[in-house]
């Protein structure tokens, strides 16, 4: 596919020059502190023109009792070129990247070179202290003249003439200035060995980063994996488990339900033992109107003579707890009783209400409170009433009781209180022992007269 246009441009910016500049920016990056620290240049030994043989190593001279330590051995050799056959040229420029130095370098090398452009050898330096404009130093000479210093240099050195570099040394007025080093000569080995040590140094580095990252990661991937193989155990033992929860569940709505049966087969027997408390411990003055059976909790309403004696007489009856006034007693006027309204809470052995059925799961019941004692009730004196009784409630049907066990627990006989000096004196007002004068809901009911023979 053939592109229509060559231009690499992104809303007016050249993306050639950004990769570029990039890419200077990263290599002067690598050439400043504190990538500089971890490669240590290699140590050149340069034979001088005088004669004698120095190391060098980064641009400066090695001290000379440091030659033969493991950092001052030298596996490079170059040779100095004379100053009698290098012209040297300093010029200014704009602060720019070193390759664009290097290419606009070359153009004014070759415009003012004396030689040919095949006999041409040159190299560049940067002065040190340059500021924001660039002081650069260039070194021309003839290659024949300096490929005719090579082999007495490389028989001096004891190394081939091809691996030889060319150095042009830096002028006596500044001693510490890095020489030029003339390309095309052996200088490509130092910069790959450069390069190679680069790496080397950059991938050690990177492999401890990862050993840290990996240090680092370590124990939040252990408890991970614990983690991981701790769902997956408790998945297993889930499944493993899984009748058995299945078997306790069916066992825990078994019981619920068993609870709930009990509970109304027990209630189902209130009625009855409202009936037999009220009938017991009701005076005979005492109308009921109203009975209302919630469970074992009773509230009933009606006249009376003496409020104070029915609460009295109903607190100490053996079966009933937690009495309460449901409303204040009243008299209208000139009438002969009292309206009243009472509440309790029966207590049946083995019954449990269904209030409590439902918390027997989280909670245990709390225990039932201990019934007050009561002074006895005196026996007041009343008169015979003739009153409908109140229509007995509702009772639910009874369960068949199982073989062998009665279908409820045996109802205890009322407690009567012993009379007081508050009662009559007359025995013939005092409660009748026989069935016909027991108290009923709605007062002692006489039993009618016989009809008189027709004569």
């Amino acid at each position: 596919m053939t592109l229509l246009s060559n231009d690499f441009r992104l809303f007016g910016v050249d993306l050639r020059s950004g990769v570029q500049g990039l890419a200077t920016l990263w290599g002067q990056v690598l050439q400043g502190p504190p990538f500089v620290w971890l490669t240590e240049p290699a140590a050149v030994r340069v034979l001088r023109a005088n004669g004698n043989v120095e190391t060098w190593r980064n641009g400066s001279l090695v001290a000379p009792g440091q030659e033969k330590s493991p950092s001052g051995q030298a596996r490079f050799a170059a040779v100095e070129i004379p100053d009698s056959i290098v012209l040297r040229h300093a010029t200014t420029m704009p602060a720019m990247p070193q390759a664009q130095v290097a290419d606009a370098l070359a153009l004014e090398v070759q415009s003012i070179s004396p030689f040919a452009a095949g006999s041409l050898v040159w190299g560049w330096r940067l002065r040190p202290g340059s500021g924001p404009r660039l002081q650069v130093e260039a070194a021309l000479a003839s290659r024949a003249h300096a490929e005719r210093l090579l082999p007495p240099a490389a028989q001096a050195l004891g190394v081939e003439a091809s691996q030889l570099e060319v150095w042009v040394m830096p002028a006596q007025p500044e001693p510490a200035a890095a020489p030029i080093v003339l390309q095309g000569f052996g200088e490509g080995a130092r910069a790959r060995d450069g390069q190679r040590r680069q790496r080397r140094t950059y991938a050690f580095l990177a492999i401890g980063i990862c050993l840290l990252g990996v240090i680092a990661v370590t124990p939040t991937l252990q408890l991970w994996m614990r983690a991981r193989d701790a769902a997956a155990s408790f998945s297993e033992v889930q499944q493993r488990t899984r009748p058995v929860v299945e078997l306790r569940e069916q066992f825990v709505r078994s019981s619920a339900r068993l609870k709930a049966l009990e509970s109304a087969v027990g209630e189902s027997a209130a009625p009855l033992r409202v009936l037999e408390i009220l009938t017991n411990a009701v005076p005979d003055d005492t109308f009921i109107q109203t009975l209302q059976i919630e469970g074992l909790k009773i509230s009933l309403s009606g006249m009376t003579e003496n409020s104070a004696a029915l609460m009295s007489r109903l607190g100490s009856t053996s079966g009933i707890r937690e009495l309460k006034a449901s409303q204040a007693a009243t008299r209208q006027p000139g009438a002969a009783k009292e309206s009243f309204g009472v509440e309790f809470v029966l207590d049946i052995p083995g019954v449990i209400p269904r209030t409590a059925v439902a918390q027997a799961e989280t909670a245990a019941p709390a225990p039932a409170p201990a019934p007050v004692p009561a002074a006895p009730a005196p026996v007041l004196d009343s008169q015979q009433t003739n009153a409908a009784p109140a229509p007995a409630p509702f009772s639910p049907p009874l369960l068949p009781a199982a073989p062998g066990k009665p279908a409820y627990p045996p109802l205890a006989p009322a407690e009567q209180p012993p009379a007081t000096g508050l009662a009559s004196n007359d025995a013939s007002e005092a409660p009748a022992s026989n069935p016909l004068s027991r108290a009923t809901i709605g007062g002692r009911a006489p039993r009618p007269p016989a009809p008189a023979p027709n004569p």
